[in-house]
């Protein structure tokens, strides 16, 4: 019971319903079975999402901890690998980049040539992830690398996440009209699988993407948007820093841009969508 609830929450957290996925980890953790090897570890594990996904970094980073423990108690090597990086990511995002790369080497230690493609690409790309805010040259070849195993392996929402993170280091700190392609068909991937809290994720650097082209018209259509959604996940971090920059360029620049605001922060989000990639293409075209 614990496992198919820990498993409903983080299906819910990927669809954009965070309170959902709030729900089935509570309820996950009430179905904790004692006797049972690493009982607790799925429960940990959804928790540590769902505080991830609410700007409470400090309880998911423990959370993560506590699952890694749960994991060692089962001897579940797998799971210990992948909840390390998961708090390794979390430590980067605190800015505590000595414990995300001390979390990354102990998890590395463990991951053989045996392991599984998944396992080692989610590795690769939990310490780019935990990187790209300090130290982006480091982080960039481990994305690459992170998404060669993934597609090897098949595992779509890795192929994703690690794409989101290379593009939207490309927005801030490359040649935007580089990263447009990529924006493109990720937005596309996670329309396709209905996975809408990284659909938002990805529309945020489309707003940082049409702030650097001086497109504020389409940047604050997009950020009126994610504003007003539903299904994104709270801004946190170096990320909200960036957002709210480019938000105070649109309110400063963008003739009318409260009105512009408000009008898609209550528009459709398919049309919202649908409106984004037309726009990038046109990007592309020109």
């Amino acid at each position: 019971a614990e496992t198919v609830l820990a498993s409903a929450a983080i299906a819910a957290w990927q669809a954009g319903d965070i309170a959902a996925a709030a729900d089935y980890a509570g309820r996950a953790e009430a179905a904790i079975h004692p006797a049972s090897p690493g009982a607790g570890r799925g429960s940990a594990e959804a928790a540590a999402d769902v505080a991830r996904f609410t700007d409470d970094y400090e309880t998911s980073r423990q959370m993560y901890q506590l699952a890694v423990e749960r994991a060692r108690e089962e001897r579940n090597v797998p799971r210990i690998v992948t909840n390390l990086a998961d708090g390794a990511m979390i430590s980067g995002y605190l800015g505590d980049v000595d414990a995300a790369e001390e979390a990354i080497a102990e998890a590395r230690e463990l991951v053989g040539h045996d392991s599984s493609l998944a396992v080692r690409a989610w590795l690769d790309y939990a310490e780019g992830e935990a990187l790209a805010d300090h130290d982006p040259d480091r982080a960039i070849p481990l994305l690459e690398r992170s998404v060669n195993l993934a597609e090897n392996s098949g595992a779509a929402f890795i192929i994703g996440v690690t794409r989101l993170t290379s593009s939207s280091l490309q927005v801030r700190a490359g040649d935007p009209l580089v990263a447009v392609p990529g924006l493109v068909a990720l937005i596309e991937h996670w329309r396709a699988r209905g996975a809408h809290l990284q659909q938002w994720i990805t529309l945020r650097s489309v707003v940082e993407l049409f702030v650097r082209l001086g497109e504020l018209n389409d940047a604050a259509l997009v950020l009126g948007a994610v504003d007003g959604s539903g299904t994104a996940a709270e801004d946190a971090g170096a990320d909200a820093d960036r957002l709210t920059q480019a938000r105070e360029t649109i309110r400063a620049d963008l003739p009318d841009a409260e009105r512009v605001l408000a009008t898609w922060a209550a528009a459709d989000r398919d049309l919202i969508v649908d409106r984004t990639l037309t726009r990038l293409r046109a990007v592309i075209s020109t």
